[in-house]
């Protein structure tokens, strides 16, 4: 009941991101640096706070290890940018970049009209909600004067974890297996951080195949999920570091699909995706559109306190809208 009561309160506490643009031509020391500007305080506390789960040691044994792959020479350089804006360690702007790999849960849902539009939505569900519903922003990207693709993310994060670009959206689940020993193994070898992934689909794909290609091969840090959406088609894919474990992918029987943190094939552990699977069939596919899928993320335990935002997308128009839970 209690649960019940503090998302009744959240959901009515809301606020939309505030809308920023980031040029990739820009120098990577400073092209991201207006954003973190403005949330310095918040991120220089959060960022000291984060980092105090290691040790100094730790944090830079961590650090020597991305540096095999995950830090690429742009990517150090958009850190040391972060890390001299916001008045925080080197090793500390990194540690923070890599939250994901650390922690992270979200429930993901795409679905088919019956004039095959899809639609996709998410909820970014995380420990620290307060500090992440304080700093997200949405930041949309170009090169040039090329659009690439827009995110949901956090002022001080410089991967995706949440994104649209012209032909397709993306969103990212955890997935616990293997663990963090395997996470830092594949590391070693220098496979990529799971959101500079999606950051680099955004950049080089525009088609929901190629990315669907892209997303299926790369070797990523930690296994996860991706929730693809297109024109007029959706996928789950369940991966491993190395390879696929499985896939999904709408069709005639199923117009939906959703995924939290277990494998689709797995018993639900938490009710998350019975509920939305069961709020998804009383509303049914012809009554579908945006607001109603909205509604079922916004329905218990699917929303839940740790729910940071809920983001809901459409590929084949570029509409985006996103609802922060404030912590008022």
């Amino acid at each position: 009941m209690l649960w019940i009561l503090v998302m009744a309160i959240s959901a009515e506490a809301t606020r939309k991101p505030k809308v920023y643009q980031v040029n990739l031509s820009n120098p990577p020391l400073t092209r991201w640096t207006h954003i973190q500007a403005e949330y310095a305080s918040e991120i220089k506390v959060f960022a000291e706070n984060y980092a105090a789960q290691v040790s100094k040691d730790e944090l830079e044994g961590i650090v020597v290890l991305l540096e095999n792959g995950y830090l690429t020479k742009e990517f150090s350089e958009e850190l040391h940018g972060l890390a001299n804006t916001v008045n925080i360690t080197y090793n500390q702007a990194v540690f923070l970049n890599f939250m994901y790999e650390w922690n992270a849960y979200c429930t993901s849902i795409v679905v088919r009209l019956t004039n095959g539009t899809v639609i996709h939505g998410r909820n970014l569900d995380y420990m620290s909600s307060t500090f992440l519903m304080d700093t997200t922003v949405q930041i949309q990207v170009y090169k040039g004067t090329k659009y690439l693709y827009t995110s949901v993310g956090f002022a001080w994060y410089l991967g995706v974890g949440t994104g649209i670009g012209p032909g397709y959206s993306v969103s990212q689940n955890q997935r616990s297996q293997g663990g963090r020993d395997e996470t830092f193994e594949a590391l070693a070898k220098g496979y990529q951080g799971d959101l500079w992934v999606l950051r680099q689909s955004f950049i080089n794909f525009q088609r929901y195949d190629e990315a669907m290609w892209y997303l299926s091969n790369i070797k990523v840090a930690a296994s996860t999920y991706y929730i693809v959406a297109g024109l007029e088609q959706g996928s789950i894919l369940v991966r491993n570091r190395d390879d696929i474990a499985g896939s999904m992918m709408l069709n005639d029987e199923n117009w939906y699909l959703v995924q939290t943190n277990s494998d689709p094939w797995l018993k639900d552990p938490d009710g998350r995706r019975l509920t939305a699977m069961k709020k998804l069939d009383s509303i049914g596919q012809k009554n579908m559109n945006v607001d109603q899928l909205l509604g079922v993320l916004q329905t218990f335990p699917v929303i839940n306190p740790t729910t940071v935002f809920t983001t809901i997308m459409v590929p084949e128009s570029g509409y985006l809208n996103t609802t922060i839970y404030t912590s008022d």
